[in-house]
């Protein structure tokens, strides 16, 4: 059993590296890689006879459930990406929206992650306080953006002088913004 050659050979989730000097047991070791990046040592029955799923790091794990093509709110899961560290296991998943983003396999079924983020945004948009068309200073708010800075919403507002730009609502209200920067370079302020 000694000279047989299990290089690339896998059990579960451990790949068969490079036979070793070392014994146990009167076989050789082979030194071997989970996926996890953990190195293990076997004997070669433990490989050939698929008797090793993991170094251990899928405790509980060993039949990771197949959830291709399930949904999770907005979330479709397409296909697992494996475990990224210690006992993490992700899967890669499509949004309703169309984004595809890496999810962990506890986040999904918890109910923790049902969308890509655009459900979030979507509820602050739906929250957000419709300013469209008050002015402030110079500023004339035109329309709410997809972008938050500080958990505020971004608008983008139109300058009397005909310039465009994105401001926060905290920094609209807060009666410290009044122009593009064209008041500025009038007055020097």
């Amino acid at each position: 059993m000694g000279k047989v050659d299990l290089t690339g050979m896998r059990s579960g989730i451990v790949t068969a590296i490079e036979r070793t000097d070392s014994k146990r047991k009167g076989s050789y070791l082979w030194k071997c890689q989970c996926e996890c990046g953990k190195i293990l040592f076997l004997e070669p029955y433990k490989i050939l006879g698929k008797k090793i799923y993991s170094c251990g790091c899928q405790k509980n794990k060993d039949k990771i459930k197949d959830i291709s093509g399930m949904h999770f709110g907005k979330l479709e899961a397409l296909y697992p990406l494996g475990v990224v560290s210690g006992s993490t296991y992700m899967w890669h998943c499509r949004c309703e929206c169309g984004n595809e983003i890496d999810v962990r396999l506890s986040s999904l079924t918890s109910g923790n992650t049902t969308s890509c983020g655009c459900k979030r945004i979507e509820k602050l948009k739906r929250r957000a306080h419709d300013i469209s068309g008050q002015r402030f200073g110079k500023l004339v708010a035109v329309s709410a953006t997809n972008e938050r800075k500080n958990g505020s919403v971004v608008w983008h507002c139109k300058c009397d002088c005909g310039n465009y730009i994105d401001l926060p609502l905290i920094r609209l209200t807060s009666g410290n913004i009044k122009s593009c920067g064209c008041l500025k370079k009038t007055t020097g302020k």
